[in-house]
């Protein structure tokens, strides 16, 4: 029998964590603490696994429900959904991590350093002007000309400021 969202919301908690079955393997884990978890088993290479798809009231049954076809899909396509899920996340914070300031500053602090490789002390590095227009921008979501001709437009108005976080004021 299916799973509505009455009964989802009625479930008691027990000393043990129990399941709740909907469909093809999808099912509501009742957790002692009272937490709702959507775990999804599935056989891979002769094995049974399971893929968790969020808790409860965060992710709606009609919710669940499309993951757990998405899940059949990418099965019938013969890839693992865990591995495939761990792979989308990565590309995330990668794709979080490549903003346009982050790859300006890399690079102006390389140029900073191969130009300052004989000073002993290097001040610290300031970007400012062009590069800030765009720095929450994905790196990916630009082309390599555009980008090039921002990075030497942020050479040119790169400052250089002294660092004094390592210097205490005398009392």
């Amino acid at each position: 029998m299916a799973l509505t969202d009455l009964k989802i919301k009625k479930a008691k908690v027990k000393e043990k964590p129990y399941k709740m079955y909907n469909s093809l393997g999808l099912f509501v884990l009742v957790n002692p603490n009272g937490t709702k978890l959507w775990r999804q088993k599935y056989q891979l290479g002769g094995k049974e696994r399971t893929i968790a798809h969020g808790p409860y009231p965060v992710v709606s049954l009609r919710d669940a429900r499309q993951k757990r076809d998405a899940i059949r899909d990418q099965l019938a396509a013969g890839t693992d959904p865990a591995v495939q899920k761990r792979l989308d996340q990565i590309e995330a914070e990668t794709q979080a991590r490549t903003t346009f300031l982050l790859v300006a500053e890399e690079y102006l602090q390389i140029a900073h350093d191969r130009e300052l490789a004989d000073a002993r002390e290097c001040p610290e590095l300031c970007v400012s002007g062009p590069v800030h227009a765009v720095s929450d921008t994905q790196a990916s979501k630009r082309s390599p000309n555009i980008m090039a001709n921002w990075l030497r437009a942020a050479n040119h108005s790169l400052t250089f400021r002294p660092s004094f976080s390592k210097l205490r004021m005398a009392r």
